[in-house]
C-alpha cells in the first residue's frame, strides 16, 4: 500500500521524504491504534481503494507466464 503514497508525495517531499513521512504515519499507527485514513488525511481516498494497489502485478504475472511457456516448451522440443 506504500506506493501509492510515496508516489504521490514525491513531488512534493522527495521521495526519501515521502517514504519517512509515510513510514512514521504506520509507526504511530501502530502504536496508537488510530487509523491510516486519519494519520494521512491529505491523501485522496483513492489511496486506501485496495483495486489500485496492484502495482506492477499484471506486468509481473505476464512476465512469469512467458518464462513459463519458454521453459516448457524448450522441454517439449
Amino acid at each position: 500500500m506504500s506506493e501509492r503514497p510515496v508516489r504521490g508525495w514525491a513531488g512534493e517531499l522527495g521521495k526519501d521524504a515521502a517514504r519517512g513521512l509515510l513510514g512514521e504515519a504506520f509507526r504511530t499507527s501502530a502504536r496508537t491504534g488510530r487509523h491510516l485514513r486519519d494519520l494521512l488525511g491529505r491523501l485522496n481516498e483513492a489511496v486506501f481503494d485496495s483495486a489500485a494497489w496492484i502495482g506492477s502485478a499484471p506486468a509481473l504475472i505476464d512476465r512469469a507466464l512467458a518464462h513459463h511457456r519458454t521453459v516448457f516448451q524448450e522441454k517439449d522440443q
